[in-house]
């Protein structure tokens, strides 16, 4: 009995969510699947809609969380959804659904890191080692059972970004390694181990929390004070980021303070949500965090306390 996947549904952004796209468009040819991709958060650079457009992949964008869930809850056909670098949980209601295998990408080697931002925590945490996982999906957040792991070292002087990129290159080759058994449903998972609630390493952390809540002392060791620094974006043009991020990395710039209008010109304080968007991009694809917010008339004129 055939029990591949008649529809491939991705979901999430960044590096990782394009390497999957094009390695998922070439193998449509050989399985025929229809492939379909959900924007559940707007980021205004990716080029994830060009992508689909090129490849006639039905793009949904769908911002809304209860959108989300009634577009997957009318899924009839034998569905794969692939989740990458995604914020959308998916409820009980749709993990529960037999004919949908969910899998989910995580930047860890679960179940140590669970939740967001899992590289700076391993980094705090003077983790020797990290690497990434995926695992089924189910109704506990990356609590499901792992279809593929692979480890990598974390050096002493090894920075967000740099763990970041070794790991979204593992999870792609896992992907690869994984698909067919997984479309086919027939993949092997192995249940993760217990938990352990008290230790730091398991506990799962949420989007908002910075370790160390945002405070050091300059008797930390070296790579934790490295991981500090940070520069201002209005030193530069914008047609310039990409050239001044790459100098960041070098040097060993993990922060980036940025003037609002200078993302977003029109209405910056009026974008709450894009803007979150646009800061977990900016983590994932490069490394760095934004620590403030200055210069916040940045390139305009008007008057921000009436006539004075």
């Amino acid at each position: 009995m055939n029990e591949q996947a008649e529809v491939v549904i991705v979901i999430g952004f960044g590096k990782i969510v394009s390497d999957v796209l094009e390695y998922l468009i070439a193998q449509r040819k050989i399985r025929g699947y229809e492939l379909q991709f959900i924007e559940y958060e707007p980021y205004p650079t990716s080029r994830i809609e060009k992508l689909c457009l090129e490849n006639q992949i039905v793009f949904m964008r769908l911002h809304d969380k209860a959108a989300v869930t009634r577009q997957l809850e009318g899924c009839k056909r034998r569905t794969l959804i692939v989740s990458a670098g995604n914020k959308y949980l998916f409820p009980p209601r749709i993990v529960g659904k037999k004919n949908l295998t969910i899998i989910n990408f995580h930047n860890a080697l679960l179940p140590h890191f669970p939740g967001r931002n899992a590289p700076s925590w391993a980094i705090w945490a003077g983790a020797e080692e990290s690497g990434a996982t995926w695992h089924l999906v189910s109704e506990g957040v990356d609590e499901g059972d792992c279809l593929w792991q692979k480890a990598c070292a974390v050096t002493e002087d090894m920075r967000a970004y740099e763990l970041s990129k070794k790991i979204m290159e593992m999870a792609f080759e896992g992907f690869q390694k994984i698909f067919e058994d997984v479309i086919l449903k027939k993949a092997a998972a192995i249940p993760q181990d217990v938990r352990g609630a008290s230790q730091e390493t398991d506990r799962l952390h949420y989007s908002w929390e910075v370790p160390g809540n945002g405070v050091f002392c300059l008797q930390d060791k070296g790579r934790f004070v490295l991981a500090k620094l940070s520069i201002s974006n209005i030193a530069w043009q914008a047609d310039e980021d990409t050239v001044v991020y790459e100098w960041m990395k070098k040097y060993g710039y993990d922060g980036l303070e940025i003037a609002p209008t200078r993302i977003f010109p029109e209405a910056p304080y009026e974008r709450l949500e894009e803007a979150g968007n646009w800061a977990a991009a900016l983590q994932e694809q490069h490394g760095f965090v934004v620590p403030s917010m200055q210069s916040i008339w940045f390139g305009r004129q008007e008057k921000l306390f009436g006539t004075a």
